[in-house]
């Protein structure tokens, strides 16, 4: 296991926004997560299922500003949004690519964490049952961060966290369980229905 310490880029994640009155409502048909216990600024792991109940899409789901957003694999994002999109039409909801406006970090390390989540603008989203401390952060474009960390480094950790997200290659192969979606909380049994989920 890397000692290694401190901030990378995570270039190759790509944001999804979510807003509108039915915003709330409608995710928690859709995911696999408890949408009713994000509270502002948090967040956590999550994915989306078709009637099989085979994943769509694993991301990251936050809520900041009263809006929710997706951090997810950037080459998921145009399928994503073209499944939610249809079961979107009759809800008072919009959702679009909002990449532009965010950058995505990833976290290593207790001090690191505990800094980044005192910063106004941050989302600070961390992993359970991860052998140390490990977290995914989202910040406006706009603010500097400052980095000394690979990407490499922490996807290594990531790895070793039991962390897996679906790409294009592997859309539609998997249940959640399949991946232990459920150790990282990113499953709930208890919320009622949703896509995939009498599977």
């Amino acid at each position: 296991m890397t000692d290694s310490q401190g901030t990378t880029n995570l270039d190759d994640y790509s944001v999804i926004a979510f807003e509108g009155g039915d915003a709330a409502t409608f995710l928690q048909g859709q995911l696999t997560c408890d949408i009713q216990k994000l509270e502002e600024k948090s967040g956590q792991i999550t994915a989306c299922c078709d009637h099989k109940g085979r994943m769509i899409a694993t991301f990251w789901i936050c809520l900041f500003n009263h809006t929710y957003y997706l951090l997810l694999p950037s080459n998921m994002v145009a399928s994503t949004l073209a499944h939610l999109t249809k079961y979107a039409v009759f809800s008072k909801i919009t959702l679009k690519d909002d990449s532009d406006h965010w950058k995505t970090y990833g976290l290593i390390g207790q001090s690191i964490i505990h800094n980044a989540k005192k910063i106004p603008d941050a989302v600070v989203m961390t992993f359970l049952n991860s052998k140390r401390p490990l977290a995914i952060m989202m910040r406006p474009a706009s603010s500097t961060v400052d980095t000394n960390l690979v990407q490499d480094a922490w996807e290594y950790e990531a790895i070793l966290a039991g962390f897996t997200h679906i790409y294009p290659d592997t859309r539609e192969l998997f249940t959640p369980q399949m991946i232990n979606l459920e150790k990282h909380g990113g499953v709930s049994f208890k919320k009622g229905c949703y896509v995939g989920q009498e599977v």
